[in-house]
């Protein structure tokens, strides 16, 4: 039995979506080998389990060597004809104990009571103490605006793959490696169909 990854080709929508919307602008692409096969091994895997060269079982269906996602945007980037510049995203590790957890629950739950409350505590803090509650509403402004302008740099960044941890699964151990043919291999599928479809905007 084979768990396919994200299968990529000349056919493929997600291959043609991906070079379609390809940018030369900095891309944010996970730190991670990626879960993308391409056709031509799909087709090598099963010659092989036909002709008894691996054992039966489960397998997850990837490249073998797998491709980082560094690797797949600098082949995207080829493909569509432009210039592919990346930075790498580590993936998220949760480091954190249950108590830790626990206690991050609980300071949430404060914050959120606190700031429920924060016209009431400002009016009395303003009769008690009106230079240190102006303090504090300042460095709540700053530190708001702060999270805010994070915000918006972070939803400004092109993130064009949402893998985010490693995929799991035995791996098929007859299989080639593709990187040193498959972008030609794809070049001349496209140019074939260019050749039926004229006008067509993907290259």
């Amino acid at each position: 039995m084979l768990r396919l990854g994200q299968v990529h080709g000349s056919t493929q929508a997600v291959s043609r979506a991906l070079v379609s919307e390809f940018r030369s602008e900095l891309a944010y692409v996970p730190d991670l080998k990626s879960y993308a096969v391409f056709t031509y091994t799909v087709a090598e895997a099963l010659v092989h389990i036909m002709q008894g060269k691996e054992e039966q079982g489960v397998y997850t269906l990837i490249s073998s060597p797998e491709w980082r996602w560094q690797e797949m945007h600098a082949y995207f980037g080829a493909w569509a004809g432009m210039t592919a510049r990346s930075v790498l995203v580590p993936p998220l590790v949760s480091r954190t104990s249950s108590w830790g957890r626990f206690r991050q629950c609980i300071t949430g739950w404060l914050r959120q009571e606190v700031f429920r409350q924060k016209d009431l505590l400002e009016h009395w803090g303003m009769k008690f103490d009106p230079f240190r509650t102006r303090g504090t509403r300042l460095r709540h402004y700053r530190t708001r605006a702060a999270a805010e302008v994070g915000q918006w740099l972070e939803e400004e960044r092109w993130r064009p793959y949402g893998q985010k941890v490693e995929i799991p699964g035995a791996r098929l151990r007859s299989l080639s490696d593709v990187r040193p043919f498959i972008l030609e291999r794809n070049r001349a599928l496209n140019a074939r169909f260019e050749a039926l479809r004229p006008g067509s905007r993907f290259q």
